[in-house]
């Protein structure tokens, strides 16, 4: 039985992804919990942090961020309506 060897650069984009992935369900919490409560401060904040941290993810995968055309129009709306005060879009 021969096992494969790992690379290190394997390995570190493995866990890069994994803790951004569980970043990016912490953001995407926080996100919902300020858009529930009509903190638009708060949502801004957290819309950010999504944005860098699906960029990473979509990096250490390697694609692109737009990969995800449904995410990536969603994240649009979004950032849009954030941008423009919107918390009801």
């Amino acid at each position: 039985m021969t096992i494969g060897s790992i690379s290190a650069a394997s390995l570190s984009q493995y866990v890069l992804s994994s803790s951004n992935s569980t970043q990016l369900q912490q953001a995407l919490q926080a996100l919902q919990n300020s858009l529930a409560s009509g903190d638009l401060n708060g949502a801004q904040s957290a819309f950010l942090t999504v944005q860098k941290l699906n960029q990473s993810l979509a990096t250490a995968s390697g694609g692109s961020a737009s990969n995800s055309s449904a995410l990536s129009t969603d994240l649009t709306t979004l950032g849009s309506a954030l941008s423009s005060g919107n918390l009801s879009t």
